[in-house]
């Protein structure tokens, strides 16, 4: 799936994973990320996702393919103005999780991780799944 903008996925849920090619326990998390998109492939008002800070087209893609995780998931970049999107959503570290809600607002910016034992459980409340 290719797509310019967040704006996008307007009237779902969207779980955003922030990360970088050039962040080791972001990379590490990546299959688990994948096994949870899969996870939540059916529903049609959840997207998971991983939103690369990184610029250029070329190094970010051949990473994807390289590693074995393009077309497996929603993979964004930001494309420009980095420290925008980093002040935009308070992103001081990485790996982190955001969550937005249908209307685009935030629902938690420092969501827990897939990799945690209580994310399916805590999830599935924010997204409205029994």
């Amino acid at each position: 799936m290719t797509c310019k903008q967040l704006s996008d996925f307007r009237g779902k849920y969207v779980l955003m994973d922030i990360w970088a090619t050039t962040c080791g326990p972001c990379i590490k998390a990546m299959p688990g990320l994948i096994e949870t998109s899969k996870q939540y492939e059916n529903y049609d008002h959840i997207v998971i996702m991983s939103f690369a800070l990184n610029v250029g087209q070329e190094g970010w893609a051949k990473f994807l393919r390289e590693k074995d995780f393009a077309g497996k998931m929603v993979h964004m970049r930001c494309e420009s103005n980095i420290s925008q999107f980093m002040t935009d959503y308070a992103v001081g570290v990485l790996l982190r999780y955001v969550l937005i809600d249908p209307e685009g607002k935030i629902v938690d910016a420092w969501h827990i991780a897939p990799s945690e034992k209580e994310f399916t459980k805590i999830f599935n409340k924010e997204v409205g799944i029994r």
